[in-house]
């Protein structure tokens, strides 16, 4: 969703879900942050363009990377 109020709903989302995360100590993958500012969605506003499935992955792997070597 690209419009203003959609923006407002998904920060708001991912600020809870951060949040959350934080309070029971998991790991948060910040997707949304990473995808705010870019134009990494199709003009569908769900579906991701090539670009941005690759950014995601590779912000994933990294995570998990980090995160199975105990957090380094």
């Amino acid at each position: 969703m690209t419009d203003e109020k959609g923006s407002e709903i998904y920060r708001a989302l991912n600020d809870k879900a951060k949040e959350i995360c934080a309070a029971y100590g998991i790991p948060f993958n910040d997707l949304y942050g990473l995808c705010v500012g870019k134009n990494l969605q199709k003009s569908d506003g769900v579906h991701f363009t090539q670009e941005g499935y690759v950014e995601m992955a590779e912000k994933t792997a990294d995570m998990l990377r980090r995160e199975l070597s105990g957090g380094k």
